[in-house]
């Protein structure tokens, strides 16, 4: 009897140990046999029914150019009731065949008629096995955080981790943010990762609302509360002034984080294994800072029903390298540097103002530079 229980002990603990490799196979994300992983991000398109045509026109040419190994939506991706628009929505990809996972925005939740559970039925309905999206833990805040690992370009390890939080909508003051829960689980399920591979996981985050450290770090703190632009729930206080140098990109709105803060980036630079977080919200925004050693990086909408401007509407692409995946590579791809692709499948009244945007686009990114 005791070799029959030691036996299913051992076969349980296997089994439990092997659940995260298979997790990462079943998801088929992998390097390349190039050695490349490659993210498209898109946030804040605000679709409706019917859906814009210079907007998957857009995302279309984006895909082909781009090549992604996943695109993430970011959050805020439609804000319209009923199914119809998630055909629309999400087209682009799964003609391409390409993998997609997303997270939810504030207004996700706020102008659907559906749940967040109901919602990511629809995306699945659509995207199939295409959608790599699910809820890890159904306890937790919110609705969708979860992980997807990421193999070496052989299979025989993970390479590298996604995370996918979901940053809620709104809190008793404004806007909401990653619950302590959420947290937790990041921490257990990156040391189980690092327990599993030998090591810590280089990985990259990606939520819809960007944290309350953004004010450390690209705003000057203010002199007193009184005076202060900004104040937090921890007491902390900022001026308007902008520290131009500590940031690459364009700052053109001010940020809309939560007040409030649950220790989401102290986890992140306490554990050391994220590179980066991935925001958007801050619609007009595009910009990468470093903050206790991991990079916020701040992805502007690509939607044309969003508010913004047609000079910052983009998709991010971030690429990381297996033989190095502690460093990434990432970039913008504009809409108006697509205008020669565009030509033949969007309106000329739309099409030909992308050069007079592109020319305008470099000049305010210089003013941003020079002042």
């Amino acid at each position: 009897m005791k070799r029959v229980l030691s036996l299913l002990l051992t076969v349980l603990l296997l089994c439990a140990c092997s659940v995260p490799a298979f997790a990462a196979r079943k998801s088929g994300l992998s390097f390349g046999e190039d050695g490349k992983f490659t993210i498209l991000v898109a946030t804040d398109m605000h679709e409706e029914y019917p859906m814009d045509k210079a907007e998957t026109a857009f995302l279309h040419e984006a895909v082909e150019y781009v090549q992604p190994d996943i695109v993430v939506l970011d959050g805020d991706n439609m804000v319209c009731k009923g199914t119809q628009v998630y055909d629309q929505l999400l087209e682009p990809f799964v003609s391409a065949d390409v993998p997609f996972t997303l997270v939810f925005g504030n207004h996700d939740r706020e102008t659907s008629d559906l749940t967040r559970e109901q919602q990511l039925e629809q995306y699945k309905r659509v995207g199939g096995d295409l959608c790599l999206a699910y809820d890890a833990v159904p306890e937790l805040s919110g609705y969708g955080t979860h992980n997807l690992p990421v193999l070496s370009s052989d299979g025989s390890r993970v390479a590298f981790n996604l995370w996918m939080f979901d940053s809620g909508d709104y809190s008793d003051k404004g806007y909401d943010r990653v619950h302590k829960d959420q947290i937790d689980w990041y921490r257990e399920t990156s040391e189980t990762l690092e327990r599993e591979n030998g090591g810590k996981v280089p990985s990259m985050a990606f939520q819809h609302i960007i944290v309350k450290q953004v004010f450390d770090a690209v705003y000057e703190p203010a002199a007193n509360a009184d005076g202060a632009f900004r104040t937090f729930d921890d007491g902390t206080a900022f001026s308007r002034k902008i520290n131009r140098k500590a940031y690459e990109g364009c700052l053109r709105e001010t940020p809309c984080p939560s007040y409030y803060d649950d220790g989401q980036w102290a986890a992140f630079a306490q554990r050391g294994d994220v590179l980066g977080c991935v925001t958007g919200h801050d619609r007009r925004n595009s910009f990468v800072v470093t903050y206790d050693g991991v990079d916020m990086i701040q992805t502007a909408s690509a939607g044309h029903r969003a508010y913004g401007d047609v000079l910052s509407r983009s998709v991010r692409v971030i690429t990381i390298d297996e033989n190095d995946p502690w460093q990434y590579e990432t970039h913008n791809v504009y809409e108006s540097d697509l205008g020669m692709r565009l030509q033949s499948k969007i309106p000329a009244a739309t099409f030909i103002p992308h050069f007079v945007y592109a020319i305008l686009r470099r000049i305010t990114v210089l003013i941003d530079i020079i002042f």
